[in-house]
């Protein structure tokens, strides 16, 4: 997925615990897990204990993840076999026969790494500045589609802090990375953007569509 760079530091832990846990020499800006940092590079710092946590799709929160199976979606009268798809094919709007080769790839992972070839001379021109809007365009499409268990697994999260975790060893932007026993860090884009669902789904009566934002 696309990058988002920066440094600034938030957290949606509370001071004392985070001290105890990391040390008093960090310095931190606490929030409530409701008031979402935006996605401008913000590094934050989540507590495993006290968060929703997924990292593979067969986990129990995995159906967050891009790449679980099980939500296929329609877009432009064309199938997707998972979100990852669709988001990966939106790189190449100009180029109809890499969006075949990553649409038909059978695996969400594959689809992922077909890309590599033609990042860097068939990728919009803008990727970097509009694949968050992307990611929350295809986000709102999979709630949409599968309201009731996409959207129930949101809600059953309540309003704990929501954070993929990473276990590569470099940074992220759409992650987090373990740095300690209980302790999450990274920017955690893809959790962001499912909170900020989260959050809006909850003042959505059952009857009433999801907006879905036009693509950039």
């Amino acid at each position: 997925m696309g990058g988002v760079a920066g440094a600034s530091r938030v957290t949606a832990l509370p001071t004392d615990a985070y001290k105890k846990s990391v040390g008093a020499t960090h310095t931190v800006a606490t929030r409530p897990c409701n008031a979402l940092p935006s996605l401008e590079g913000l590094m934050a710092i989540y507590l495993r204990s006290e968060s929703v946590v997924f990292c593979k799709v067969n986990e129990p929160y995995g159906g967050f993840s891009n790449m679980a199976p099980g939500f296929p979606l329609w877009f432009e009268g064309l199938d997707y076999r998972t979100s990852e798809h669709l988001y990966q094919s939106l790189r190449f709007p100009q180029h109809p026969l890499v969006q075949e080769r990553i649409r038909n790839n059978p695996s969400p992972m594959g689809a992922k790494m077909s890309t590599r070839p033609f990042r860097a001379t068939h990728s919009r021109s803008d990727w970097e500045e509009i694949c968050v809007e992307v990611m929350r365009f295809c986000l709102r499409l999979k709630l949409n589609s599968y309201r009731t268990s996409f959207g129930g697994l949101l809600l059953s999260t309540g309003d704990k802090p929501i954070v993929e975790e990473s276990r590569r060893n470099r940074s992220d932007p759409w992650s987090a990375r373990a740095k300690g026993r209980d302790i999450l860090e990274g920017e955690n884009g893809l959790g962001v953007l499912l909170m900020e669902l989260r959050e809006e789904l909850k003042g959505i009566p059952a009857h009433e569509p999801i907006p879905v934002p036009m693509l950039p």
